[in-house]
């Protein structure tokens, strides 16, 4: 996104959110978004997909990590079901990105 002078004669980076007194602090704005993942409006939403794909298939690695090493059978049996789960939402998130890239 450009950063711009607005009508006001403050600096704004995008077409949204804080005005700054100067550029400097519009340029800091942008640096801070890009450096916790902006990709650009156009991708943002291709980028949470796929790291929600990442949380997903992670939770279903630490469950079957876990499944391995529990010995209360009752715990194991909500475990595996929360496998189902996770793998359940994972495939919507593929399903979504195949529809969407």
């Amino acid at each position: 996104m450009p950063i711009h002078k607005t009508s006001g004669g403050e600096w704004q980076w995008g077409s949204h959110g804080a005005k700054y007194p100067t550029r400097a602090g519009a340029e800091r704005q942008a640096a801070a978004a890009h450096a916790n993942g902006f990709v650009g409006d156009d991708n943002t939403a291709v980028q949470y997909a796929l790291e929600s794909l990442h949380e997903e298939l992670d939770a279903i690695r630490l469950y079957g990590q876990r499944i391995l090493t529990c010995g209360d059978k009752s715990l194991v049996a909500v475990m595996k079901h929360n496998i189902v789960e996770e793998r359940d939402h994972a495939m919507r998130l593929l399903g979504w990105l195949k529809e969407n890239l």
